[in-house]
């Protein structure tokens, strides 16, 4: 998602990264975010929110901090209230980037990832394959390759 960001938006200097602090995987995500971030040459604004209430705060030190984009993870709490974060980074003009497609669909700038259902799919058509005697091993080439028509 760094990545894309910086093509999306070459002059962006920090960039803003809200995260869900209860949410186990919360650190996942930084793990993954804070060296993509150093190498793709963002200075790294990490906003932990813990409640709903929380937002008000978090887009008031983004603001403060002079974040030029918001990258929100794929965390259960966020697209929860991807609505208020949607509406509370329209508020503060901050172009606002996600893995989830409903941040997209439902105002953000970008999504990058997979819809959850396709991966549903794809996972259902592979275990009746395998349920009707497919060697594992064989599907995951397999369906690296020719993913939807495997």
């Amino acid at each position: 998602m760094v990545e894309v960001i910086r093509e999306a938006l070459p002059a962006a200097k920090r960039l803003g990264f809200l995260v869900h602090e209860p949410d186990p995987f919360h650190k996942i995500t930084l793990d993954s975010v804070e060296p993509a971030a150093k190498r793709f040459k963002f200075d790294l604004v990490v906003v932990r929110v813990a409640r709903a209430d929380d937002f008000e705060r978090a887009f008031t030190e983004l603001v403060a901090r002079k974040v030029d984009a918001l990258s929100v993870p794929t965390l259960t709490f966020l697209v929860n209230n991807r609505k208020q974060v949607i509406e509370r980074a329209r508020s503060a003009r901050l172009p606002l980037f996600g893995s989830h497609h409903q941040l997209a669909e439902d105002g953000g700038v970008l999504f990058y990832g997979t819809r959850q259902e396709e991966n549903f799919r794809r996972a259902a058509a592979l275990v009746d394959k395998i349920l009707r005697g497919a060697d594992p091993g064989d599907l995951v080439s397999a369906s690296l390759l020719c993913p939807l028509r495997c």
